[in-house]
């Protein structure tokens, strides 16, 4: 039985630690000024949207590859430097840091919840569906504010990929949503209890508006029918 496990690991902490390093580099991959030295068979090995770039610039095909990589007119031969120019420069690293198994997508998510759609959004336009499911898994049981989930739901394009995204994020908003109102109408009916249950001179003023006049300065009691 053929089995590769042993040799697994040290493979990717060698992979992973060619991230951000030029060394061996053949590629570059430049995001608001920020130049990312990359390898191009991890990237069409890892992104189908990357192999189908590499087909298409080894065909000579310069329309689909600049149809591909909006703005680009070049090739993608080695040393090659390609503007990502529809992502900004921290959605390339994260994700760059997932497709050369630095961390998971749940590590790069957890450390900012906020992260959550520019990673969606590169992951969508490079094809990486494993990566995609990650980020609506992780929307669907981690994220709690309900802004971050409304943000997706605006700024996502909407497209085969991106629709099961859209909908776990329909579902998560509502829940959030129901999840504050009840939060809101327990906590206020706990302060009407306490008004009701708390002696006379202990209410608090709105409470004791409704019984037709102020607390004594004094605190002590009005007297009765007086």
């Amino acid at each position: 039985v053929r089995s590769f496990a042993s040799r697994l690991p040290p493979f990717l902490r060698t992979l992973s630690s060619h991230l951000r390093s030029p060394a061996l580099a053949d590629m570059t991959l430049i995001a608001e000024g920020v130049e990312f030295p990359c390898h191009r068979l991890l990237l069409c090995s890892a992104s189908e949207f990357w192999a189908k770039a590499f087909e298409a610039d080894q065909a000579g095909d310069a329309t689909a590859l600049s149809a591909l990589i909006r703005g680009y007119t070049g090739t993608l031969e080695a040393n090659a430097r390609v503007p990502c120019m529809a992502h900004p420069a921290a959605a390339v690293e994260q994700v760059l840091r997932i497709m050369y198994f630095e961390s998971t997508t749940f590590e790069v998510l957890h450390e900012d919840h906020r992260r959550t759609l520019p990673v969606i959004s590169l992951a969508v336009e490079w094809l990486l569906r494993d990566v995609i499911e990650d980020c609506r898994t992780f929307v669907q049981k981690h994220v709690t504010d309900v802004d971050i989930v409304n943000r997706i739901l605006e700024r996502l394009g909407v497209s085969d990929l991106s629709t099961p995204m859209r909908e776990t994020c329909f579902q998560r908003a509502r829940f959030l949503r129901e999840e504050q109102a009840a939060a809101a109408a327990v906590a206020s009916t706990s302060r009407r209890g306490r008004d009701l249950q708390a002696p006379y001179h202990e209410l608090t003023p709105l409470a004791v508006t409704g019984l037709g006049r102020g607390p004594r300065q004094d605190g002590a009691r009005w007297p009765m029918g007086g």
